[in-house]
């Protein structure tokens, strides 16, 4: 049956009866740029009445509500509505997948009860509790900070209700990960633009949700430069919109070139091999921007017919109220039926922080649905206009509705390629390491050189293999060595290069001679025979890092290396190098780093330019970053010839 967009669609009026100034949006450039969109005519099934959630700022929310036939939200006394199970089922979840990452939902005014409403939504799905005491849920003004909230939402804006939608959604597809509720002062000044540069300063924050927008305006780029071209290695998410296509006129800032574009679908089950079937949701928004430049990623993949210029939407996942998500608000009656963009984008938010997937090249641009696009549920059938090309109609590759198309659990890569426990109980007697004994130049296995508390008094080495994904100790043995801590515990191939490490100890204190000392134990005799006792170049130091590297010679004997990271003339990091062919007696290296002293984190020498050749200095920042998350920092070394 032919439906017409406004009249059979939704209830247009708000939850509360408050008149919605009727906005005339452009159909796509293809068509008549006089046509109301709100008049299109397009197949769908029947569908029930819905209610916009938010209808009082600049900036709107964008979900939906389900609402009886006297257009008042519609309470159910059990959950009614898809659930966390369901959807996991839908997107294919990987259930040996999580995370305690923490994912930031900006949204505007204060949410009373969100910690009591989230703790009924979680308990009745069986999710583990997140509570503000137990430091997975936390809630800041729009500047990060716990005071002052801001006031409460007026009357007919329900942002409670989008709060509760919003949170529920992070928490059926990331159980374990926190969560951190950006509050607006309020939807008509820069508030949520405000908050979503606070919610990207935020310790830990790998994904922002903005489940809102408003009309697209000549600030467009000013706005997307302050406040989404941030620094932050973080995945910013924002809802597409909930009124179909809308041509050239659409939400900013979904055509941020800095955000993803969230769509929305159409989600029933099926007798698919998948078990379920997911069409483009009629209501779900596409833009093709006017003022932002088509960025890299979509140039040969957004069809030209369809847009030129930034593209919306980038991905997509359920949307739409009438196949919508169960969430409870107490404020609302209880379990409610929700849906629109505004669901779709903390889903998806949530699903990349529980896969740990980054911004490419530890920046914020959207790119890795296009270059990833196995990884997506291609969506093929639906609209949400009438204008022919892509911008309007789901089909194979990109389009409007769906962008790439939905997450794919089973699909999507978790950046972490290996999360185990270990054949080790907590133990920190010692050194951990990864040295290739099983395997050399395969996988390396996992090592500890326990130096206190042996029962023989002398320093053990215990190893794991990587076979046994270090379930399985191949290695446990008392070493020549007593018990010593003045100094660096390490393994080189020291007596075989190539082969099995050697035991290493960098005495750095307490030296008989006032210079640093190396000694090393062969692993052809366990550990048991010393091969090497000499005293270096290096008088006694222990302000910074010692450890050995391949710098003379890659591939042979291992240099000493000393990189200072305090206490420095220049105020940087030097790098101090002895050589191996000398027995450390004579200095090959002596030079200021790019690295400014540092002490939060831990030094080191990989192959990182040149695998194979000389090392380069690697810092692996580990606390104090802006972005909340560990760093790593690499600086060619010069060449030694």
């Amino acid at each position: 049956m032919k439906m017409r967009f406004a009249r059979h669609r939704y209830a247009r009026r708000s939850i509360f009866s408050v008149a919605v100034s009727t906005l005339a949006l452009a159909s796509c450039a293809m068509q008549d740029p006089t046509e109301d969109q709100q008049s299109d005519k397009f197949d769908g099934p029947t569908q029930g009445p819905a209610a916009p959630v938010c209808s009082g700022g600049v900036f709107t929310c964008k979900s939906y509500v389900r609402v009886d036939e006297n257009n008042r939200i519609k309470p159910f006394a059990k959950p009614s509505g898809f659930g966390p199970a369901d959807l996991a089922s839908a997107y294919k979840l990987n259930a040996s997948i999580t995370s305690t990452a923490t994912i930031a939902i900006v949204d505007a005014f204060h949410y009373a009860n969100a910690e009591s409403d989230l703790a009924t939504y979680r308990s009745t799905f069986g999710l583990p509790p997140c509570t503000v005491a137990s430091g997975c849920l936390k809630i800041v003004n729009q500047n990060g900070a716990t005071s002052p909230l801001p006031a409460a939402p007026p009357a007919g804006d329900d942002w409670n209700l989008e709060a509760a939608l919003d949170l529920d959604m992070a928490s059926a597809a990331c159980p374990t990960c926190k969560l951190v509720l950006v509050e607006a002062q309020d939807d008509t000044s820069n508030g949520l633009f405000i908050a979503q540069n606070a919610a990207a300063a935020l310790a830990g924050v790998v994904s922002i949700s903005n489940s809102w927008g408003g009309p697209s305006s000549s600030s467009d780029s000013s706005l997307d430069s302050q406040f989404f071209t941030h620094t932050q290695s973080v995945n910013v998410f924002v809802s597409s919109g909930d009124s179909g296509n809308t041509g050239s006129t659409g939400d900013f800032p979904s055509t941020s070139a800095h955000v993803f574009a969230v769509g929305g679908t159409h989600l029933v089950k099926s007798s698919t091999t998948r078990g379920w079937t997911e069409t483009a949701w009629s209501g779900a928004g596409s833009t093709c921007s006017t003022r932002i430049a088509e960025p890299s990623f979509q140039i040969g993949t957004v069809p030209t017919a369809a847009c030129t210029m930034r593209a919306a939407s980038d991905i997509s996942a359920v949307a739409d109220p009438n196949t919508g998500l169960a969430v409870f608000n107490a404020n609302d009656g209880g379990f409610i039926v929700v849906g629109g963009t505004s669901a779709s984008c903390p889903f998806i938010a949530a699903i990349f922080a529980r896969y740990i997937i980054p911004p490419p090249g530890g920046g914020n641009d959207p790119e890795f649905p296009y270059f990833n696009q196995a990884e997506f549920f291609d969506i093929t059938s639906g609209s949400n206009g009438r204008c022919a090309s892509a911008l309007c109609r789901a089909g194979t590759g990109w389009d409007g509705p769906t962008g790439i198309g939905s997450p794919n659990g089973a699909a999507l890569k978790n950046n972490r390629v290996l999360e185990t426990a270990t054949a080790f109980v907590n133990e920190t007697d010692g050194t951990w390491l990864m040295p290739n004994w099983s395997h050399p130049g395969g996988r390396p296995d996992l090592g500890f050189i326990k130096t206190s508390n042996t029962p023989s008094g002398n320093v053990e080495v215990h190893i794991a293999s990587a076979d046994s994904n270090y379930q399985t100790r191949i290695l446990e043995t008392p070493t020549t060595f007593q018990n010593e801590t003045d100094g660096t515990w390490l393994m080189a191939n020291w007596t075989s290069p190539g082969g099995k490490p050697d035991l290493v100890f960098i005495k750095t204190n307490n030296t008989p001679s006032g210079y640093v000392e190396v000694h090393i134990a062969s692993a052809a005799s366990n550990y048991r025979t010393r091969v090497l006792e000499t005293a270096t170049t290096f008088v006694n130091e222990a302000d910074g890092t010692w450890l050995m590297a391949n710098w003379t010679s890659p591939g042979g004997k291992p240099d000493l290396v000393f990189i200072k990271t305090n206490n420095t003339p220049s105020g940087h990091v030097e790098v101090h190098v002895a050589s191996a062919a000398s027995n450390y007696q004579t200095r090959v290296l002596e030079i200021p780093t790019t690295f400014v002293n540092e002490t939060d984190g831990t030094w080191l020498m990989p192959r990182w330019t040149n695998p194979g050749g000389q090392p380069d200095q690697g810092f692996i920042k580990a606390n104090n970053t802006p972005s909340g998350r560990v760093e790593v920092h690499i600086a060619a070394m010069p060449s030694n010839n």
